[in-house]
């Protein structure tokens, strides 16, 4: 099963969201942000991933990215690219970089940090059901 993880400030249409099977919302302060101190971060249940990821890539704003993120794979979703490794790598250049070219400050582009996070709470998740 796939999860995404979406922070509903990414997207031009946050009401969007309402219509997806939501599994679990974590909210995030982050005071550096220049968008909002406040981050609502969806993690949806991605049934028909693919999709997901097209519906998403239309309602994703520039210069924002999404996961998706299974047992074997993770996914950094643009509104316009996508970039895929395995669950073992730690490094994401290439997401990097692209992200540095739509504008997004480094600091936000530390994906390791972000999905060792959200991958510990889908544990965590796993273990209440």
């Amino acid at each position: 099963m796939s999860i995404f993880i979406i922070d509903s400030e990414s997207l031009a249409n946050p009401l969007w969201l309402n219509s997806l099977d939501q599994i679990h919302i974590e909210i995030e302060y982050e005071p550096e942000s220049s968008a909002s101190i406040y981050h609502h971060v969806f993690f949806i249940n991605g049934l028909d991933k693919q999709s997901l990821i097209s519906q998403l890539q239309k309602e994703i704003k520039h210069s924002w990215y999404a996961f998706c993120v299974d047992e074997n794979e993770i996914e950094i979703i643009y509104n316009n690219k996508i970039f895929s490794y395995t669950t073992l790598e730690i490094e994401y250049h290439d997401a990097v970089d692209y992200g540095i070219q739509q504008g997004i400050q480094k600091e936000f582009l530390d994906f390791h940090r972000y999905l060792t996070k959200y991958t510990n709470i889908i544990k965590k998740l796993g273990k209440e059901e």
